[in-house]
């Protein structure tokens, strides 16, 4: 398990110390800002220090846009917070106007991690998870 955790990006200038975090009783990272701290379009990850001292970057679970730095070879992915409601001029969606989709009325899977899916300590086939 990670030592310490922070949340680091454009919003803090990717300062490790700026934005720490705090763990729960449960053992879950929590950190609590103020409205509109993080932009809109800014990069975002989570910056965990492991037992032996080193530095982990990685994206947050509950991002909404993750991509690469498209000018670099070989870069590693950035979360992208995607809060169009707190901008004015986002131009990728101005004049979009497309109505919502209605609810389905069955369930809809989007996603299943067939490998993972087993009780057992192994990786699933297909055949077992249907």
């Amino acid at each position: 398990p990670a030592q310490s955790m922070s949340l680091v990006g454009d919003f803090n200038k990717w300062n490790e110390g700026a934005t720490p975090m705090s763990r729960d009783a449960f053992g879950t990272w929590e950190v609590t800002l103020p409205p509109e701290a993080i932009p809109h379009r800014s990069k975002v990850k989570f910056c965990a220090v492991t037992p032996e001292g080193s530095k982990v970057y990685r994206v947050p679970a509950w991002i909404r846009w993750s991509c690469p730095d498209l000018g670099k070879f070989g870069s590693t992915y950035d979360g992208i917070y995607w809060d169009p409601a707190s901008s004015t001029d986002d131009l990728c969606f101005k004049g979009f106007t497309a109505p919502r989709p209605e609810m389905p009325q069955s369930l809809r899977i989007y996603e299943a991690h067939v490998g993972m899916s087993s009780i057992e300590p192994k990786c699933n086939s297909y055949l077992e998870f249907a």
